[in-house]
């Protein structure tokens, strides 16, 4: 998720085109305060998807960019729902509403294998007659430099750190000839891990492991992004402006699971605006959507729920949270009863409210989200005797655990974005922490 407040969790939904995220257990101490819905805006359920329309420009508004756009380093909500349209990997998630969209199917390659070698081996059949966007035929060898690139790039994750040889990889330089194999003449890809590894299919289906032409510089390529096989390819970005996504000439229909031909002729990505004015623009048919991680203002929320906006507003759920993070280095913080005391404190209730309301958002007490699989109802930082659910906060037991942490009286700096919700999140969390006994500030 793109900009995420320092201190606080909700687990979220995201509208419209095809965005898939993978949630996953950062290694912070955490507030887990809403599971959250996120969209374009809030819209009661039940209403039908908009008539398709194809060619033109499908113009989207943002508050600001997404960073490096280097596919091998990027990590962020906003660049993904742009990679996913011109980048490719091994296997993908199928491009489908709800939870068809978690599934799993090949995409560059013909099929998703079954392991071998005690699940540490995978051979993928590579399909042929792939082009990138600047012509040149895909082969299984542009895969090692994609993997490759995630140690020398460096990526931002660990998510391949089991293929064999990448325990040697470093910035300044990476060969995983025994760990990515590839026979350009048979079409053939093959994964050797040092040990069995049940998310592989996930994590090769993120825009990280999307393919690249073999010759791309094994190094940051910053702005511009290298060539993909998707239906549209980068024209252009600047993190100041906008982004700008063409048409591929290259590009046909594989698997429509995987990569269907998308309808737009043409894709833009503006930045800048505040959020209440992307919501007009887009309602004054200037542009088509806002970009899903900037979260309306609630005054706005009411409008947009009315009849009349009905064909325009839509919410998709997804598996994320938002959340604080807590910075355990230092006091308060680096004291778990500090750690119990906040997350006992938090005004979850209010948290809802700032980010739209129960159509958006539910309260939260953990990382899982309510509709990831394997959650199970948790919520032990609350008042009352419920242990499943969230019903308020216990300020007393919260004083109690500052007062044994002595930790009383500490400065605590909440950092927020600067859109009008982020501002009140982090104002929220200020008065959840003085009411404590620290001295917050924003």
């Amino acid at each position: 998720m793109k900009r995420i407040p320092a201190l606080s969790a909700i687990a979220a939904r995201h509208t419209a085109r095809r965005v898939y995220t993978l949630s996953t257990g950062a290694a912070v101490a955490a507030l887990a305060v809403v599971a959250a819905g996120c969209g374009s805006s809030s819209t009661s359920s039940g209403q039908a998807a908009p008539a398709v329309h194809k060619g033109g420009t499908f113009t989207i508004l943002a508050n600001s960019a997404f960073g490096v756009a280097d596919p091998a380093q990027n990590y962020t909500l906003e660049e993904w729902q742009l990679l996913i349209d011109t980048h490719d990997g091994l296997v993908g998630f199928a491009k489908a509403g709800g939870a068809a969209g978690n599934k799993i199917v090949p995409d560059l390659a013909t099929s998703v294998p079954a392991p071998t070698n005690g699940g540490k081996t995978y051979v993928f059949h590579i399909r042929h007659g792939i082009k990138f966007s600047n012509g040149q035929t895909l082969k299984p060898s542009d895969f090692v430099t994609t993997f490759e690139r995630q140690f020398t790039v460096p990526g931002p994750t660990s998510f391949y750190s089991g293929i064999v040889g990448a325990n040697k990889c470093s910035t300044k330089g990476c060969n995983l000839s025994k760990g990515v194999v590839a026979n350009d003449s048979a079409y053939t890809l093959t994964i050797n891990l040092t040990a069995p590894d049940p998310e592989l299919m996930d994590q090769l289906s993120l825009p990280f492991a999307f393919a690249v032409p073999a010759g791309t510089s094994p190094k940051l390529t910053g702005n511009n992004v290298p060539p993909g096989t998707g239906p549209y390819m980068w024209k252009s970005y600047n993190p100041n402006t906008q982004a700008v996504l063409v048409r591929n000439p290259f590009f046909h229909v594989w698997n429509a699971e995987a990569q269907p031909p998308g309808n737009p002729n043409e894709i833009v990505e503006k930045y800048g605006l505040l959020v209440s004015d992307e919501v007009r623009e887009v309602l004054n048919g200037q542009a088509n959507e806002v970009y899903d991680g900037d979260s309306i203002p609630s005054d706005q929320l009411s409008t947009l729920n009315s009849p009349k906006y009905a064909g325009q507003v839509h919410v998709n759920t997804l598996t994320a949270d938002y959340y604080f993070a807590l910075n355990t280095r230092r006091p308060p913080f680096n004291n778990l009863q500090a750690r119990q005391a906040i997350n006992y404190a938090a005004n979850r209730t209010a948290y809802v409210k700032i980010y739209g309301g129960p159509s958006l958002a539910v309260p939260t007490c953990q990382i899982l989200p309510p509709n990831y699989p394997s959650y199970a109802p948790y919520c032990p930082y609350t008042s009352g005797s419920s242990r499943t659910k969230w019903t308020g906060p216990d300020l007393a037991k919260a004083k109690q655990l500052v007062q044994q942490s002595h930790t009383a009286g500490m400065k605590v700096v909440v950092d927020s974005t600067n859109d009008q919700v982020g501002k009140a999140f982090a104002e929220q969390m200020v008065s959840d922490l003085n009411a404590i006994g620290y001295k917050a500030s924003t």
